[in-house]
């Protein structure tokens, strides 16, 4: 797992570009939108890496590297993130209204999910 922040990536009279994360080649972008009290996850992937980034709200996230046994635990606010690797169960635990990117480097398949409890 690996946190990240916005990075600005240009700035003018305009407004700013920035960057979620470049150099990794996502396949699926979807945008979550989640209640106080709800939550997400609780899997982990064998072949997909995600990205979860929070545009709005808090979040608790849980993850744990199913391989090497360790847990993390923290919350996440607006304009931070991580990437989550393969093997890495991630579990979301909704403290305020929220919405976030999710990105994957694999599409979703119904048929063949990588999906792990």
């Amino acid at each position: 797992m690996k946190r990240i922040s916005l990075k600005e990536v240009f700035s003018d009279e305009r407004g700013k570009i920035e960057s979620i994360n470049a150099g990794i080649p996502w396949r699926e972008l979807n945008k979550f939108t989640s209640e106080a009290g709800t939550a997400r996850g609780g899997h982990y992937h064998k072949e997909s890496v995600e990205l979860i980034f929070v545009i709005e709200g808090r979040v608790e996230v849980e993850v744990k590297d199913v391989k090497a046994n360790k847990t993390s635990k923290f919350v996440m606010e607006k304009d931070h993130g991580i990437i989550v690797n393969p093997y890495e169960a991630h579990s979301i635990k909704i403290l305020e209204k929220s919405v976030w990117l999710n990105a994957l480097t694999k599409e979703y398949d119904k048929e063949n999910p990588d999906i792990y409890n």
